[in-house]
This record gives structure tokens, sequence and C-alpha cells, in this order.
């Protein structure tokens, strides 16, 4: 995987592709705007199309919307739902790339969103196998995938804080392996559920490798890992490294950037760290 990303993260610049901006105003994001980004994100060859956040069109009630630009044009796109197979993200937004998206990363992206949502039902154990079975047959071609992207100033990148389950803005994952990355932490998440705790370190590891060291829910992950292994000492490294990468004043920040699950769940990671640090010493 090392050699992998080394690949894609010493890439010239190449020319600027095409802009797919997806609106994420409240009203698009309760119309499904939040699936039809990470799809985008997830499926568009980085080279021909580049996926960021857009502000709102004034379309409320006919998200999810999608900006096209292209040069001088802008299209813009309605109801761009993204559990629709034959439907305008694939006929119209992705057309002219069909050819050259993996089917490997299609039906991998799939099944991890199957997983995704027997996790969210609490079926741990299909969930492991999903997640497994998905990053199995993506990982690979999502990694040489994401080595077509332009890279200006060290990373071609422009996402959201609220678009994935981390705010750290020096994040080096690029956006088309944001779900890969969240698949390895759910994968872990779960394993750790049906108490295959062997199996959840080794997800802790890979997420962290892949997002070079950059993401701090990586490291929550192999924090509770190592506290199911009753390793004070790692559990105490893996939280150390985790607040290195988060903002000192995360609890004033709003709802809109950092959810309060995730900012309440933080805060109590820093009482633990506290306890560890007095414990071990």
């Amino acid at each position: 995987m090392c050699q992998l990303l080394g690949f894609w993260s010493g890439l010239a610049l190449l020319a600027s592709p095409t802009r797919l901006e997806v609106c994420l105003s409240p009203g698009c994001v309760a119309d499904g705007a939040m699936s039809t980004f990470a799809k985008l994100q997830a499926l568009a060859p980085p080279d021909k199309i580049c996926v960021v956040a857009g502000g709102c069109q004034s379309a409320c009630g006919m998200g999810p919307i999608v900006i096209d630009q292209k040069e001088s044009t802008k299209l813009i796109h309605k109801r761009i739902k993204s559990d629709k197979q034959d439907g305008p993200l694939w006929t119209v937004l992705l057309a002219d790339v069909l050819d050259e998206i993996s089917p490997e990363i299609i039906h991998g992206y799939e099944l991890c969103q199957d997983a995704k949502a027997h996790f969210l039902q609490k079926d741990f154990a299909s969930s492991v196998k999903l997640y497994q079975e998905g990053i199995a047959l993506a990982e690979k071609h999502a990694i040489l995938n994401a080595a077509k992207a332009p890279i200006q100033n060290g990373i071609s990148s422009s996402i959201p804080l609220q678009t994935i389950p981390t705010i750290s803005a020096g994040t080096l994952v690029h956006p088309s392996l944001q779900w890969l990355l969240e698949a390895y932490r759910q994968l872990g998440h779960a394993q750790l559920n049906i108490l295959d705790v062997e199996g959840a370190f080794q997800s802790a590891l890979a997420s962290i490798e892949l997002s070079t060291k950059s993401d701090p829910m990586c490291f929550e992950l192999l924090a509770s890992v190592c506290q199911k292994k009753n390793d004070l000492e790692g559990e105490l490294e893996a939280l150390q490294s985790m607040f290195e990468l988060i903002p000192t004043n995360f609890e004033t920040l709003s709802a809109k950037v950092l959810p309060r699950e995730i900012s309440n769940k933080w805060r109590e990671l820093g009482f633990r760290m506290t306890t560890l640090q007095r414990v071990i010493k």
C-alpha cells in the first residue's frame, strides 16, 4: 500500500479536470446530497473530474443539485440521486468517463455501502464480511485511481469539513479514497462488536497507513482496540496521536463543522487520556 500511496502523491501537475460542485446546503443534504457527493468522489476519475462541495443554487426541493462547470459553461443538474443505477449520475455526469471507471471500484464501493447499512442495523457479522469483500476487491484499483489526480501544492483536494468524519485540515487522503478510509474504520468497529480484537487491530493499522497518519478518527479506533486488549500504554499513545491532529478549541466549534456527538466523544476521550497519563505514571 505504501508504494502505491507514494506513487500517487508524487505525480506532477496535470491538466485541470472538469469541476462538479455538489450542493451541500441543508435542503439538498435532506434530499440525499451527501450520498451523491460521496459516490461521485469515489467513482469519478480524478484526472477528468474534480468533485467538490458547492453552495445553494436556490433550487430547494429539487436536490441533490450538481453544478457541472466546463470552461465557460455552467449546467445545473437536478435530482441527482446516488441510488439510481440508470439515473443522471451515470447517464449524464459520468457518461463520458464510464469506460475509465474500474468495475472493481464500483462493486467494491457498493459492497461497502451495503456493509454500512448492516452496521447501522447492528448486524455486525454481515457488516464485517461485506466490508472485507469490498475492500479486498477495490483497494488496489482505488489507490491507482487516486494516482491519476492532478497535484497542487502537494495534493489535489477540496474537502468541506462537514462531509467527512474528521476535521483534520491537514489530512493527506485524496477525496477519491475517503470511502475506503471510512470502510477500514467501520470494519474495525464492526470487528470490535463481534469481539475480533486482532482483526480490529489490523483494520486500525491499515486505516492509519492509508491516511498517512493524518486522520484522528483512525487513532480513535486504535485507542478503542488497545482498550479492549488492556494495552494502556498503546491506548495512551493512540489518544495522544489523535489529539495532536484535532484543534484544541474543538469544543467551541459549531455543529456544522463538528457534530455534537463527535465533540462529546472527544471530550470523554480527553478525560480518558488524562486518567491514563496519571495511571501510567
